[in-house]
């Protein structure tokens, strides 16, 4: 009966040493588990957001874009620039102004009928939306981005940049094809009667 008491004593001391050896083990795989999610959480979230980023540089894009070639001292110093832009975000943006180097006055512009049939060009009040998960088209003869009062060539074969401001904050820098375009050489002359930021037109094309 002692030998198998005295055996048995240490038995269970054994067994309580290799529990706490196995409980410190786990506690320390624990907290090393742990530790290495939370670098894999930091990990994921710091991907995360660079896909957020990323995904708002894409959000608006601008196709086709070009400025019809025009010259400083050219009647009037008047061109435009046209685009179609895309959202592919889920919520509505609003295009509210645009910089050119080279040009000291731009506006946003659409084109309309005035009441005795003639082509009016006017100042956009507000901007352009575009639509979640849509586009909005700039073109000759409808919206576009007007620029006034050149200081600069406009030369077919130059690429220039256009700065876009969004009602949001954000600006999207888009370079610019100056193309030649036969279909803009009409008259753009400022009728007196006219609303202020109207113009109007001499041609029949309404193309800018």
């Amino acid at each position: 009966m002692n030998i198998t008491t005295n055996f048995g004593a240490p038995m269970r001391n054994s067994v309580r040493l290799a529990g706490m050896i196995l409980c410190a083990a786990t506690l320390a795989f624990t907290a090393t588990a742990c530790g290495g999610n939370t670098e894999a959480a930091k990990d994921n979230a710091s991907s995360q957001e660079t896909h957020r980023e990323a995904s708002r540089g894409q959000a608006i894009t601008a196709v086709d874009p070009w400025i019809k070639a025009a010259g400083a001292g050219d009647t009037h110093a008047m061109t435009a620039a046209f685009m179609t832009l895309k959202n592919s975000t889920d919520d509505p943006v609003e295009l509210v102004s645009a910089t050119v180097e080279g040009a000291e006055l731009i506006e946003l512009h659409e084109t309309v009928a005035d009441d005795h049939g003639a082509t009016i060009m006017r100042k956009v009040d507000g901007g352009f939306e575009i639509p979640a998960q849509g586009e909005r088209i700039l073109e000759p003869g409808g919206e576009h981005i007007m620029l006034m009062e050149l200081s600069a060539d406009f030369v077919a074969g130059d690429v220039v940049d256009i700065t876009l401001g969004f009602a949001s904050g954000e600006e999207l820098v888009v370079p610019a094809t100056v193309r030649e375009f036969s279909g803009a050489q009409e008259e753009y002359a400022h009728e007196e009667t006219a609303k202020q930021g109207e113009h109007g037109h001499e041609d029949h094309d309404s193309d800018h």
